[in-house]
């Protein structure tokens, strides 16, 4: 979590596995929500991240010199809500 006092993302869950047909896993889902202000005074956003990421083993048959790969999808949801 980086916090530069305009806003920040946070964790919002778990990583979740994606399955493929045969109930292997083939890449994890992970959730975050995008937080304005300050970490002691944030206020949620509208803003939603859906970050997905190979499992480690996919890296293992490439060279990727210890870098994970990971695509993000940014979606708009709800109005401002405030963080309690």
């Amino acid at each position: 979590m980086v916090e530069d006092g305009r806003g920040f993302w946070k964790l919002s869950g778990d990583e979740t596995p994606i399955y493929d047909s045969d109930g292997n896993i083939f890449a994890f889902k992970i959730y975050w929500t995008y937080l304005s202000g300050s970490l002691q005074k944030p206020k949620k956003t509208h803003w939603r991240m859906e970050e997905y990421r190979l499992p480690l083993h996919c890296y293992m048959d490439h060279d990727f010199k210890g870098e994970k790969l990971v695509l993000g999808r940014i979606k708009r949801s709800k109005d401002y809500i405030s963080w309690l």
